[in-house]
């Protein structure tokens, strides 16, 4: 966050957090591996349309749900080697997810991978993958605790020079002397314009057709790519953003892969850029069709009410983050 802001507020005083609040589709999973050291982890993801009656949709990451990354796993790409995955919703849902508005618990078995994601594992990133870094969840009513929000529709369209919003539930701090403050379940939202659409290769990790935003200062500080003028809530990404949405024109166009630093800097700093799978690739559409997704649907904001029935390497990492333990 711009570190002229109230950044370090954890109420509505701070700009991110009241931004934040207006994004209710918006929830964080939380998963233990079941690989050696049994890691937990916490990532983002997005409450989107379903094309299937009596099913829902929930939009994240590949390497959200692909629980070998980093972690040791023997289990093939792709493969969850976490039994089940929390979704929670809420403004401050806390670490654990206590006072979540709802709480859905999803087997391994009902998430579905893109086809083309390469994890590796333990090879590595492959070059292009970043492009296919996507994910869905799907459950039923039985799955849900709570009152789900309405969902967020998704856009084909290209956001190359649009104004995103990206949303999540990781790690912050300010892009002066980002520091890492560790996930504490608060939902924070800011702003980016989107520069690139397509192919780049000033970073060799990214090799496919992504999605970027760069953090610039206040006073230009960083700038890499695009305008290097700051918005008003201007703002990079860091570990547990991962899967989370950017939106523009009220709809999603990308989905958090990780980040690199521009500039030299540390991670998450002035400079900082941001890769986002895009969501309008013929490869990427067919994935979200084949998931059960409809795509560009505005529904009517419903929500449903259940009572007691019963988620780097050095020039690149995934903002997927270890949970710390409170």
């Amino acid at each position: 966050m711009l570190h002229t802001t109230n950044w370090n507020a954890t109420d509505n005083t701070n700009p991110y957090i009241a931004e934040g609040a207006n994004w209710d589709s918006v929830g964080f999973i939380q998963w233990t591996s079941t690989a050696p050291g049994n890691n937990s982890f916490v990532g983002t993801g997005t409450l989107v349309p379903s094309a299937v009656p009596g099913q829902f949709k929930f939009l994240t990451a590949a390497h959200n749900v692909d629980s070998e990354n980093g972690t040791g796993g023997t289990t093939p790409n792709g493969i969850m080697d976490a039994l089940n995955f929390t979704i929670y919703f809420g403004d401050n849902t806390g670490a654990n997810g206590a006072t979540a508005t709802a709480t859905v618990v999803v087997p391994a078995a009902q998430i579905s991978v893109h086809p083309n994601w390469q994890n590796g594992d333990g090879a590595g990133l492959n070059g292009s993958s970043s492009q296919y870094d996507l994910a869905v969840m799907t459950f039923s009513l039985a799955n849900v605790t709570g009152t789900l929000p309405s969902t967020l529709s998704i856009s084909t369209a290209s956001p190359l020079g649009l104004e995103g919003t990206m949303v999540g539930y990781g790690s912050w701090g300010n892009g002066q002397a980002f520091t890492g403050n560790a996930s504490d379940g608060i939902r924070r939202a800011g702003k980016n314009m989107i520069d690139v659409v397509g192919t780049t290769v000033d970073d060799p990790a990214n090799q496919g057709i992504t999605v970027q935003t760069d953090f610039d200062g206040p006073a230009g500080q960083g700038h890499t790519i695009g305008t290097n003028v700051a918005l008003a809530l201007e703002s990079s990404t860091a570990g547990g953003d991962s899967g989370g949405p950017l939106i523009a024109g009220g709809m999603i166009v990308g989905v958090l892969n990780g980040g690199f630093p521009g500039t030299g800097a540390p991670l998450s700093q002035y400079g900082d850029r941001s890769v986002w799978a895009p969501l309008s690739t013929a490869s990427n559409i067919n994935f979200l069709n084949a998931a059960g997704i409809a795509i560009g649907v505005v529904p009517e904001p419903a929500r449903v009410c259940l009572l007691g029935l019963a988620l780097a390497s050095i020039a690149m990492r995934r903002r997927r983050s270890a949970m710390v333990a409170a």
